[in-house]
């Protein structure tokens, strides 16, 4: 009886040792599938990493692309306002302010008050000798001219905000 005892904690301890077997290779199945999932994981996010810090980058150069290009963009307008001042000098205008505004696009504002404004005749004279190829002024000096002969309720045009932008435009305030 021993030795049926004793054979069957052999067989025993072999179905043990071949479980024990078993369990440690699907463990190192295990390791190596958390390893391969880990390590695919870890470039997945570096290569994502990357891929955000160039896009971060690019759109650091489109925005200081935009701000060359609006700096240039102002800097043209400017040109053309002080192309502008003697002749709105000329015509009775007087530049109270000048105000840039960097925006897309960007803009120049000149508040202009009116002085000791010349006739209609006399401001397409003075526009023929300036500035015959500024449409632009032309128009806004014609808008403006024009206003000159409005009133409001007795009140005179006293200031005109002209805006060069995109679309030029002009504003007058009476008093």
């Amino acid at each position: 009886m021993e030795n049926k005892f004793k054979e069957k904690a052999k067989e025993f301890e072999s179905k043990l040792l071949d479980s024990k077997r078993e369990l440690e290779e699907r463990l190192n199945d295990v390791r190596r599938t958390i390893d391969s999932v880990t390590s695919d994981a870890k470039h997945r996010v570096e290569s994502t990493a990357f891929e955000a810090a160039s896009f971060v980058g690019n759109i650091g150069e489109s925005v200081d692309d935009l701000k060359v290009a609006t700096l240039d963009k102002v800097k043209d307008k400017l040109k053309e306002v002080d192309a502008y001042l003697p002749t709105l000098t000329r015509l009775g205008y007087k530049v109270q302010e000048v105000e840039i505004n960097l925006e897309l696009p960007p803009s120049v504002t000149l508040l202009l008050k009116s002085e000791n404004v010349v006739s209609e005749a006399e401001a397409a004279k003075i526009l023929q000798e300036d500035h015959k190829e500024k449409a632009m002024l032309n128009s806004i000096i014609g808008a403006v001219m024009q206003a000159e002969k409005l009133k409001v309720g007795g009140m005179k045009c006293a200031e005109i905000k002209v805006v060069l932008g995109l679309l030029p435009k002009a504003t007058l305030k009476f008093n």
